[in-house]
């Protein structure tokens, strides 16, 4: 193996275990997001669930972009 090829798999590494972590990211906010609707309740705008639910999409936006990425 050359130093390329050994940086080049090195970069691959960390691309996945950044797409690993924030693969448990997003399963935590979805049960956060969750909880919130076990309550039953209407949601405004401004209640923490919204903000939530618009950081996941986020979150998944980014996982989606990791997936794709190339070293």
């Amino acid at each position: 193996m050359n130093d390329s090829t050994v940086v080049k798999e090195y970069r691959r590494a960390k691309l996945r275990a950044a797409a690993s972590a924030i693969e448990l990211a997003i399963t935590a906010m979805e049960d956060l997001i969750n909880d919130y609707d076990r309550e039953h309740t209407k949601f405004s705008g401004c209640h923490p669930r919204q903000g939530h639910a618009s950081t996941l999409r986020q979150m998944q936006q980014i996982h989606k972009a990791l997936k794709r990425g190339r070293t």
